[in-house]
């Protein structure tokens, strides 16, 4: 069951302080995983998505991360940005920056409005009265079957690369041999989209 108590104290909310950031920090390692090459293919994914580097040592497989810990980090940072004075390097940008971090936070919401509407959970608010209010008061306190998040936690533990250097994944760098890019500054909708090859030393 929720606890949708308007001044029910999380661990999760604010004010926001060192212990609080802890605690978020905890369910959200953010750490990109290497998930095995049988898993990757049963997913309706690009078929150029990168492959794991073989300097890692790491079975065959491909870089990802869970999707729902996507989701956690929208909700973070729009936590976040209702504590400009606590959270302050939104100050310090500059107005381009600034638009990025605007664009960022409304790349959030609509994540969070597309997850939301796909699940779309039929779960019912109902309502009860309470002393000194005119009008009757939704009790979000509403029952709900939950997926384990623990076990993602164990899953995104046992597939997280834990050892990737500060460089991180340059293209080429460790003769990968050819990867395939794609023009813009996305992704490809299409999972099926082709893009061009490049080789260590430049495209062919």
């Amino acid at each position: 069951r929720f606890d949708g108590t308007m001044d029910r104290k999380s661990p999760y909310k604010g004010p926001p302080n060192h212990d609080v950031d802890v605690k978020w920090d905890k369910i959200l390692p953010l750490r990109v995983m290497s998930i095995p090459e049988p898993i990757f293919q049963t997913l309706n994914a690009s078929n150029s998505s990168v492959k794991t580097p073989s300097y890692l040592d790491l079975p065959p497989g491909r870089i990802a991360l869970f999707d729902t810990m996507h989701h956690l980090h929208c909700v973070r940072e729009l936590w976040k940005s209702a504590y400009p004075n606590y959270y302050t390097a939104a100050q310090r940008l500059t107005p381009s920056q600034h638009d990025d971090y605007i664009a960022h936070l409304d790349h959030c919401v609509d994540m969070l409005r597309q997850k939301l509407m796909c699940d779309s959970s039929s779960h019912l608010i109902t309502y009860n009265w309470l002393k000194g209010h005119s009008h009757p008061h939704p009790n979000f306190n509403v029952e709900h079957k939950c997926k384990s998040y623990d076990d993602i936690l164990e899953m995104e533990d046992r597939w997280g690369i834990k050892d990737l250097p500060k460089d991180g994944f340059v293209r080429g760098m460790y003769g990968e041999g050819e990867v395939v890019e794609f023009g813009g500054d996305e992704p490809p909708f299409d999972p099926r989209a082709e893009g061009s090859v490049w080789h260590h030393g430049g495209k062919s």
